[in-house]
């Protein structure tokens, strides 16, 4: 592998590995190891790993280091964070509404409801819907936060979706939910649009909280929690 160095370089290689599930929860990592896979230095693995253990993606015990593996309690404290700051931003993004970001939103869940039209035949069209469904999901959001005009509040929840969505459960739960999920996400637009701030504020909250439930359920079910050791 042709030879890095750089601090973002080194976190954009971990994290890729951590997201895609690479590195697997409970996974033992080392600085040494991670430098010989990447073809990097020790220096920047090193910060990197500092960063990801402040982001919540790395424990470190009795000095060894492993990936993270969540908890139905962390997931608890996640949503309830996600609650908070995206209900608020769905407030925000009602009282601040302009032209622009409305139609784009209109558009948006559009796409999303013809994806509710289509029924996939096989393994290959079900994951092609999926991700359309996660491109249209992201899109969604990106036009919230921007008309609510709060890109720090953004910037946090991109990170704590990153420790939830890296759970094959995450992915199971957002397959197992796309048509009640449209259906959900329409309800926020239509409060945002119609620039009625707390009902914004109480779709958005509600969608999180189903949402929660569902992961949670899937935990318990898959033994996640059971599997791994933090």
């Amino acid at each position: 592998m042709k030879h890095r160095s750089s601090f973002e370089e080194a976190y954009s290689l971990i994290l890729e590995e951590i997201v895609n599930g690479t590195l697997k929860p409970g996974e033992v990592i080392t600085e040494f190891n991670l430098a010989e896979r990447y073809g990097i230095s020790r220096t920047p693995v090193r910060e990197a790993l500092s960063r990801f253990q402040c982001e919540g993606l790395i424990s470190t015990s009795n000095r060894t280091k492993r990936i993270y593996s969540l908890s139905d309690h962390d997931i608890e404290e996640i949503f309830e964070m996600k609650e908070l700051i995206e209900g608020n931003v769905a407030k925000q993004a009602a009282e601040k509404l302009a032209d622009k970001p409305a139609e784009d939103l209109l558009q948006v869940v559009k796409g999303m409801k013809k994806l509710s039209e289509r029924t996939p035949e096989n393994e290959s069209e079900e994951r092609k819907l999926l991700d359309n469904w996660l491109d249209l999901d992201k899109q969604f959001h990106e036009i919230i936060f921007s008309a609510a005009g709060n890109k720090r509040a953004q910037q946090y929840i991109q990170k704590l979706n990153i420790q939830w969505h890296r759970l094959n459960v995450g992915l199971i739960a957002i397959e197992g939910r796309i048509g009640k999920a449209i259906m959900e996400h329409e309800a926020i637009a239509n409060a945002i649009m119609e620039r009625n701030p707390e009902k914004a504020r109480n779709t958005m909250t509600e969608h999180l909280e189903d949402l929660k439930k569902v992961i949670i359920k899937l935990m318990a079910a898959f033994g996640y929690a059971d599997n791994v050791t933090n």
